[in-house]
């Protein structure tokens, strides 16, 4: 019957929710103070490229969700920038969704119906992602609203002409399409690179 209020700074989205609940359950199972779980849960360093919101150029909002992509966390994502507030445009940047076999096709355009259904601009990267953009259009997405990009690099210089103060993009891709790389190009303090995107290690940054 006790409300314990909780804000989890830089990250959004039911992604870290659930996680932060059943971490506070193992709390109280193990009779630990409930005050001193908040705070733990509060303090907690939130990891690269899962769902954090890193601050974007031209005062917008960066969701960085490139760590990885599936198709259940990508509808997730989507979900997430469809509900919170935005003072602009929301933007969709969506790189290829790997190892899904003969589900890719289908798993990708369904990606792109989701976003259709209030993403502003579709930015698609990637050879798979390119299901993305298609199941977008025949959702009734328009055509001048869908981009498609080969690469992360690519994507990102390009919308960093179009973006508008107040917009909040989502960026979200498997590993191999190394979306962190768009998120890069768009926000406002490239020199923390190494503190706030994924594969930031060297041997990752020499592939």
């Amino acid at each position: 019957g006790t409300v314990l209020p909780l804000e989890i700074e830089g990250a959004v989205g039911t992604t870290h929710m659930y996680p932060s609940l059943a971490g506070f359950a193992v709390g109280i199972a193990l009779n630990l103070n409930p005050i001193s779980l908040l705070e733990g849960l509060r303090n907690t360093r939130r990891e690269p490229g899962r769902m954090r919101i890193i601050p974007g150029i031209k005062k917008t909002v960066v969701l960085d969700d490139s760590y990885n992509a599936s198709p259940i966390a990508t509808a997730r994502a989507l979900d997430t920038l469809d509900i919170i507030p935005s003072n602009g445009r929301k933007i969709a940047i969506l790189g290829d969704m790997l190892e899904l076999g003969e589900h890719t096709e289908s798993e990708h355009k369904k990606a792109g119906k989701r976003a259709a259904d209030f993403v502003d601009i579709l930015v698609s990267v990637g050879r798979f992602a390119r299901y993305t953009a298609e199941g977008a259009l025949n959702a009734g997405m328009s055509e001048k609203s869908i981009l498609q990009f080969e690469s992360a690099e690519e994507a990102g210089k390009y919308i960093e002409l179009l973006l508008k103060a107040g917009d909040t993009i989502l960026i979200k891709g498997s590993q191999g399409s190394r979306m962190e790389r768009a998120v890069l190009e768009i926000m406002e303090s490239p020199q923390q690179k190494r503190e706030l995107l994924a594969r930031q290690d060297p041997e990752w940054l020499k592939r």
